[in-house]
């Protein structure tokens, strides 16, 4: 609410700065206008080069060009002291007892007196004709001269359309990212958690859009939690199943005095039990690291140690040459050192279950800023099928493993990036890439 209100503030002053604006030019140019038609300062110029021409004519040339006169260039006579016409056509609006009641006004520069009327200006300025003294009257109409009030009027009618304008403008401007975000949220609305939307920008539509990312994200990671426990579930009942069978049977054998039956059963019951506490185990750790990533603090970690240290103990249980490595020393990461151990050994594990064909080689090395730990195995299916195996489990799998998928998830939180590559001869390769601790 906070960005909207913000928002729409700056709107309303840019649209209040640039009208004041556009209200101020008008109001110059009105002036500027009113001037050019109104104001004495051209026209005292004007009658005044004509009262020259006059008093040189004489009075019969002066009679012939008041006749001539075209009035709708100002209406033109002349007058004498007392007021009567002596030449010219007057302006009826304009005539001495009328103009006894406007104000007369003196042109600050020269000897032109001034009538103002809503219709007309009316100039005069004295003439010689004849050893005479005249005055020479010039009436103007008004086409055009707004009052204060009407400036104020018109102001803000044009401040009404300006403001009218820009904001169907800013408006149509930000209905585009909203309209975007519309359509892209279809898909999610229609239950897509793996859609997501355009979060380009700083604005208020890429704040809605961040968010409504993360709510998918957080959705798909609840979703992929529940069918995960789903799964370890339904697999769980099946080695509940499994150990009271061999629980049967290893009464049964213990009964009849067979001990070589009897110690086959127990072992089956005790690999059925451990299957079903690492299968939990398993799916608490990765509750925890969608949910409860708080619980994990991270450090600095020589993930060369535990590498050397995973990569002996699991060469020693897959036997001779069935595992290789190629570990750099001194190869610090910043993570949680028990999840790497588990992340080392589930990947290692995951490596082995993949192909019956050996060696497996583990490699941890720096690749410029990064350190690599990669693995690579013989794999004659496409990538497509390897990645399956790492990334987030489904019904699909059948059994359910959740050795890969446990190792990309701590990958995941130590902020490790995971791609796979297609090397020569048949191999394949699962690289995790950890940013190096300095």
């Amino acid at each position: 609410m906070k960005a909207l209100a913000s928002m729409w503030w700056k709107i309303f002053l840019v649209a209040l700065f640039m009208t004041l604006g556009v209200e101020l030019l008008i109001l110059f140019f009105l002036s500027l206008t009113e001037d050019a038609l109104g104001q004495p300062v051209a026209q005292a110029h004007h009658i005044s080069a004509l009262a020259r021409k006059i008093n040189r004519l004489g009075a019969e040339k002066t009679a012939t060009f008041l006749s001539f006169a075209d009035p709708e260039s100002g209406q033109i006579w002349l007058e004498d002291a007392r007021g009567l016409v002596i030449m010219g056509e007057p302006n009826p609006h304009l005539t001495w007892p009328k103009r006894l009641t406007l104000t007369e006004n003196k042109n600050l520069d020269s000897h032109i007196a001034i009538w103002k009327t809503a219709d007309y200006t009316l100039f005069r300025t004295p003439v010689y004709l004849d050893g005479q003294k005249l005055f020479l009257f010039q009436a103007h109409k008004v086409y055009w001269r707004l009052a204060k009030s009407d400036h104020f009027i018109q102001g803000f009618f044009c401040l009404l359309l300006v403001s009218a304008i820009f904001s169907f403008f800013v408006v149509k401007k930000a209905a585009q990212p909203i309209k975007r975000l519309q359509s892209e949220l279809t898909p999610v609305i229609e239950g897509d958690l793996n859609a997501r939307v355009t979060a380009s920008g700083a604005g208020l539509v890429a704040g809605i859009a961040e968010g409504v990312n993360l709510l998918t994200r957080t959705l798909a990671a609840r979703e992929e939690s529940l069918v995960t426990v789903a799964k370890v579930l339904s697999q769980g009942r099946d080695f509940l199943a499994q150990s009271r069978l061999n629980a049967a049977r290893l009464e049964e054998w213990l009964a009849q005095g067979s001990i070589s039956r009897a110690e086959t059963s127990l072992l089956e019951l005790s690999r059925a039990i451990n299957q079903l506490d690492r299968h939990l185990g398993e799916l608490l750790l990765f509750h925890k690291l969608d949910f409860e990533k708080s619980a994990f603090k991270m450090a600095k970690v020589s993930l060369s140690a535990l590498a050397f240290e995973t990569t002996v103990r699991y060469r020693e249980l897959a036997g001779p040459g069935a595992l290789e490595s190629r570990v750099a020393s001194k190869l610090f990461v910043k993570g949680h050192n028990d999840l790497l151990i588990i992340l080392l050994s589930r990947f290692l594990e995951g490596l082995l279950d993949l192909t019956p064909k050996r060696p497996i080689r583990l490699i941890l090395e720096k690749v410029g800023p990064e350190v690599a730990l990669s693995g690579e195995l013989a794999w004659e299916e496409t990538l497509k099928d390897l990645e399956d195996k790492i990334w987030p489990p489904s019904f699909n799998h059948s059994p359910l493993s959740l050795g890969l998928p446990l190792a990309r998830k701590i990958a995941d939180f130590s902020q490790a990036k995971t791609r796979t590559h297609r090397l020569a001869n048949g191999l394949a390769k699962i690289e995790f890439l950890f940013a190096l601790y300095n």
